[in-house]
C-alpha cells in the first residue's frame, strides 16, 4: 500500500512536429505523438527502459525522438513494449515477506514513515485536545440555560479535554427501621424499597439470563474436563498401572519358565526317557533270561532222569 501511495502519476503529452525541410528530406516522417507516463518511485525498483535510436539527419539533432517506458514488474502488470510485442513475462512471488531486502528499501520506508509522522504530529499544548471547540476559554452560547452543561464543560476545561476518570455511582436509599411510626416515612420507604427491588431485579435478571444460556454448557464443560480429568483420568492411570504390574509378573513367569524351570524340566524329561528305555531293555533281557533258564532247566531235568534210569539199570544188573 505504501508503494501504491508513493506512485504519483503525472501524464505529460508531448507532440513533436517536424518542419517542412525535415518532411522533404524524410517523406516517411510524419507528425508523431508520444505519450510519456512517468511514475515516481524509488530507484531500486526494477524497470524496463527502451530508448529509440535518433534520426540520421545531423541537422536536426534537436528533433531526436527518445521514448522511455517504465513498467513496474508485478504479477498482474507484466512488461509490455510500445510495439505491442510482449516479451518474456517475469513471475514474482506475492508472499507477505521479503527474503532479500534492498539496501535502499529500508531508508525509503523510513522516509515515508517520517513524512506521515510529521503530518500527524501532535503538540504538548494542553488545549490541543480542545482545538475542535470554538473559543475554548468561553462557554458556548447554547450552554446558557443548562447548569449541568456548565458544570460538565468546566470539568472538561479543567481536564484539558481528557476523558473522565470518575464514574457516577448512584447512592441507594437506606431501609426504614421497624420501630418507625411515621406514615409519611413508611410511604417513602415503600418507594425506596421499590427502587431497591428494581435495582436488585436489574442486577439479577442478566445473571439469570446468562445462567440459563451458559450454565448447561458450563455443566457439560465441568463434567467433560474437570470431572473427567479428576476421576476418569486417575482411574485410567490406576488401570494402566495395574496392567503394567500384571505384565511385569507375566514377563517374570515366562522368563522363569523358559530359563530356569524349563531347563530343569527338559533335563528331568531326558532322564525319565533314559530310564524308560533302560527299563524296556531290562524287560527284554529278563524275558531272554527266563527263556534261557527254562531251556537249561529242561536239559537238567532230562539229565537227571537219565541218571536215575542208569542207576536203576546198574542195580538190576548187580542183583
Amino acid at each position: 500500500e505504501k508503494h501504491k501511495r508513493t506512485k504519483t502519476q503525472t501524464t505529460r503529452t508531448r507532440t513533436h512536429r517536424h518542419n517542412s525541410t525535415t518532411s522533404k528530406q524524410h517523406p516517411s516522417s510524419q507528425v508523431a505523438h508520444h505519450t510519456h507516463t512517468h511514475i515516481q518511485k524509488p530507484k531500486f525498483l526494477h524497470t524496463n527502459t527502451r530508448t529509440h535510436a535518433p534520426l540520421k539527419n545531423k541537422n536536426h539533432k534537436k528533433n531526436r525522438m527518445n521514448e522511455t517506458t517504465t513498467t513496474t514488474l508485478t504479477t498482474t502488470n507484466p512488461i509490455q513494449n510500445d510495439d505491442n510485442n510482449k516479451p518474456k513475462e517475469i513471475v514474482l512471488d506475492s508472499l507477505p515477506y521479503i527474503d532479500q531486502i534492498h539496501e535502499d528499501y529500508e531508508d525509503y520506508a523510513l522516509s515515508l514513515i517520517q513524512q506521515e509522522m510529521d503530518a500527524t504530529t501532535t503538540t504538548n499544548n494542553p488545549d490541543y485536545n480542545l482545538k475542535h471547540l470554538p473559543n475554548v476559554p468561553s462557554t458556548p452560547k447554547h450552554f446558557k440555560k443548562g447548569g449541568l452543561n456548565h458544570v460538565e464543560y468546566n470539568k472538561l476545561l479543567s481536564r484539558h479535554g481528557a476523558p473522565r476518570t470518575d464514574a457516577y455511582v448512584p447512592s441507594l436509599p437506606s431501609a426504614v427501621p421497624l420501630d418507625c411510626k411515621d406514615v409519611t416515612t413508611y410511604k417513602k420507604s415503600i418507594s425506596d424499597l421499590k427502587i431497591l427491588h428494581e435495582q436488585y431485579r436489574t442486577m439479577t435478571l442478566p445473571t439469570l439470563e446468562l445462567s440459563s444460556l451458559y450454565d448447561s454448557s458450563l455443566w457439560r464443560f465441568t463434567n467433560k474436563h474437570q470431572i473427567e480429568n479428576s476421576f476418569v483420568a486417575s482411574s485410567q492411570q490406576l488401570v494402566q498401572t495395574q496392567r503394567q504390574k500384571v505384565d511385569v509378573i507375566n514377563a517374570k513367569r515366562k522368563r522363569w519358565q523358559e530359563e530356569e524351570v524349563g531347563v530343569k524340566l527338559q533335563r528331568l524329561e531326558g532322564k525319565w526317557v533314559e530310564g524308560v528305555v533302560k527299563l524296556e531293555r531290562l524287560g527284554v533281557a529278563e524275558e531272554k533270561m527266563r527263556v534261557e533258564v527254562e531251556k537249561w532247566r529242561g536239559v537238567l531235568r532230562e539229565m537227571a532222569e537219565k541218571m536215575v534210569e542208569e542207576e536203576q539199570v546198574k542195580e538190576e544188573e548187580t542183583n
